[in-house]
């Protein structure tokens, strides 16, 4: 296999995956509606963000 045709494949993450990379807590129960949960892991900010954007807004 050529290297670009490796590096030209995309996948979706799971929905764990994404959970993870945004910062949620193993224990948090999302909503059952895929849409509304989908809503709140697609708007939420992740907390290590938040905190050194807030940090910069404060400076």
């Amino acid at each position: 296999m050529r290297l670009n045709t490796a590096i030209a494949k995309l996948w979706a993450l799971k929905s764990t995956q994404t959970v993870a990379l945004q910062g949620f807590p193993s224990w948090y129960e999302f909503p059952q509606e895929t849409a509304t949960a989908g809503s709140i892991i697609g708007y939420s900010v992740p907390p290590s963000f938040a905190a050194q954007l807030f940090a910069q807004i404060q400076q």
